[in-house]
Parts: C-alpha cells; sequence; structure tokens
C-alpha cells in the first residue's frame, strides 16, 4: 500500500469508504458494513473496497478475542505482513492512510486506520468510530 493513499482519488475514496462504514457495531470475526465488524476485518473490508488490495483475497485466520493475553506469536502482525504489500514506518510521522497497530498483551492486538490525526477503527462496545491519534 506504500504511497497508494498519496494518490487523491485513492484517499478522497478510503474517506468516503470510512465514513459509510461509521456506526457499524463491533462484532467480534465480523467485517460486515452496518452488521459488525472487528478491527481487523474492518480495515480489510476498506482496503479491499478502494482497491488497495489490488485484488488479492485477504484471508485472516480464526482467533478468540483475546489471544494476544496469552499467545505468544504476533497473529495480527505477521498476518498483516502476509496480506498487505507495506512497511513499518516512523510512528510519529503517519500519512493519510497509513495502518496503525496498538499493542495490549504481549503483541500488537488492535489496529485503525489513520487520516488527518485520526484513528478509524472498530472498537469493543463502541463500533466502529474515530479517535484522535495522540490519545
Amino acid at each position: 500500500m506504500k504511497g497508494y493513499f498519496q494518490e487523491p482519488g485513492n484517499l478522497k475514496a478510503l474517506k468516503l469508504e470510512i465514513a459509510s462504514w461509521k456506526n457499524t457495531p463491533y462484532k467480534h470475526w465480523t467485517g460486515v458494513k452496518g452488521k459488525g465488524a472487528d478491527c481487523i476485518h474492518f480495515i480489510a473490508e476498506v482496503y479491499k473496497a478502494v482497491g488497495a488490495t489490488k485484488g488479492r483475497a485477504i484471508v485472516i485466520p480464526k482467533y478468540s478475542k483475546d489471544w494476544h493475553l496469552h499467545n505468544g506469536q504476533k497473529l495480527l502482525v505477521d498476518g498483516i505482513r502476509a496480506q498487505f504489500d507495506c512497511e513499518e514506518v516512523d510512528a510519529t510521522k503517519p500519512i493519510d492512510g497509513d495502518l496503525i497497530l496498538y499493542r495490549f498483551g504481549l503483541h500488537e492486538a488492535h489496529g485503525g486506520i489513520y487520516i488527518a490525526g485520526e484513528v478509524h477503527q472498530a472498537l469493543t462496545g463502541m463500533g466502529v468510530d474515530k479517535r484522535r491519534y495522540n490519545d
């Protein structure tokens, strides 16, 4: 996805697609706009809808809600590296469209999409919403 959202048309499509997911409730192991989504399915479905996956099928293996608390594997990071054309960047200088990962427990276990100082994400108990990046 490197540079994909630096194209104005791609960034506009990303913003519109994310807006269309607002208020989708949180639901573990789901990625259906308006019905339910968890963080990684929300990200995968948004990126797929705007063409950032370049037509590749995104395969997300089953995982328990609390896998990050007791599992030594970096499931989220390894899965993203296997599925997306991306690289790690400086966390102090995110650019629009970047995938942001948060560490909870043993490993990174939550993600969202950065746009203009905010991270759009599917949150337990809140659904798809945005939070300030620096919070």
